[in-house]
């Protein structure tokens, strides 16, 4: 009565692969998950991030498109 048989294991192999693609179906991302987040009430939003790159003087990552001065008085970025 609880013997196995070929044909229960070939039914419990389909069953475990039916749940595991439907499972990687529905939990597939859409769009780029590196760009997006989920807010707090459950709607996309973009992150700001902004490219940065080190310092040549003191290697401190300051932002490529408005890097700010360091302390140091051979600072590049000083104006």
């Amino acid at each position: 009565m609880f013997g196995l048989s070929l044909f229960k294991l070939l039914f419990l192999a389909a069953v475990i692969g039916a749940v595991w693609y439907g499972f990687k179906y529905l939990t597939k991302p859409e769009g780029s998950a590196a760009k997006r987040t989920m807010s707090r009430d459950g709607a996309r939003r973009e992150i700001d991030a902004e490219d940065m790159a080190p310092c040549t003087v003191c290697g401190t990552y300051v932002t490529v498109a408005r890097p700010a001065a360091c302390a140091r008085k051979d600072c590049p970025y000083r104006r």
